[in-house]
């Protein structure tokens, strides 16, 4: 073998270690930080425009619940903890007797009524009812297959029908970019004090209701009551401090003996 063929595949053999060796760190990196769960997460809560794609890890919060929610991830159900991380693409469905706060770590909040079922990215709504506090101005969106609702800086309800798919937008604060998902009516701005109420096939646009001071506040009066109490775990809810007095167990007072009468002596 000459030099200059020798030179060659010393080349030819030092690129291909160069090859093999940056995809075997590509892939032992890949199986320590699996996509969206790298070393340094991005900063959890909602992207501007609702997010909709990227790491997991940058939709990081927390669900908090009355005794349990049902979690699905990628299809498969997770155990419930109080105060567990969700992340992008988890469903969260509430039975009949339990309340729910979804909070992100940037204060915003999105509170769940019973029975109802939403999707992590955007909150999609499938059924159900929530009420929405945003107070980071990042950007918030809530969709259900009819409508997608845009916020800033706001508090607003959205209601799906479960059976009738209706859905219905209620702003009590900031306002809110209503637009159907079907394109088939106009876009429109919803300030406080108003409603919408948009059917599955809906033919004409729709029109704003407007509510007074006394509706408005039956919209979120069940928020501020959940507010207060969801994030306090079941098993430290004390009982009051009577009932934690150890009882002393006394014994039945016996009656007293009773004198029998004298027997005179014959």
């Amino acid at each position: 073998m000459s030099r200059d063929d020798r030179a060659r595949r010393s080349v030819t053999r030092r690129q291909l270690l160069r090859v093999v060796g940056g995809s075997t760190l590509t892939a032992l990196a890949a199986c320590q930080y699996p996509a969206g769960r790298g070393p340094t997460p991005a900063e959890p809560g909602p992207r501007p425009g609702g997010g909709g794609g990227g790491p997991a890890a940058s939709w990081v919060a927390h669900l908090y619940a009355d005794t349990g929610a049902a979690v699905s991830r990628g299809g498969r159900s997770v155990a419930y903890g109080h105060g567990m991380p969700l992340w992008l693409g988890d469903v969260v469905e509430t039975d009949a007797a339990n309340f729910a706060l979804i909070e992100y770590t940037n204060g915003d909040g999105v509170y769940l009524k019973p029975e109802t079922r939403v999707r992590l990215g955007s909150i999609f709504v499938f059924f159900g009812e929530i009420f929405n506090r945003i107070v980071s101005g990042s950007g918030f969106r809530a969709e259900s297959d009819v409508v997608e609702a845009g916020v800033e800086e706001t508090e607003f309800l959205v209601h799906v029908d479960r059976v009738t798919h209706v859905t219905t937008v209620t702003v009590s604060r900031g306002v809110v970019r209503c637009t159907a998902r079907a394109g088939t009516w106009t876009a429109l701005s919803l300030k406080p004090n108003q409603r919408l109420i948009v059917p599955r096939q809906v033919t004409v646009q729709p029109r704003p209701l407007v509510l007074n001071q006394t509706e408005i506040r039956a919209t979120s009066r069940w928020a501020e009551e959940v507010g207060g109490r969801i994030k306090t775990p079941p098993r430290q809810l004390q009982q009051s401090p009577q009932s934690q007095q150890p009882k002393v167990l006394q014994e039945p007072q016996q009656p007293a003996p009773r004198a029998l009468p004298a027997t005179p002596i014959k």
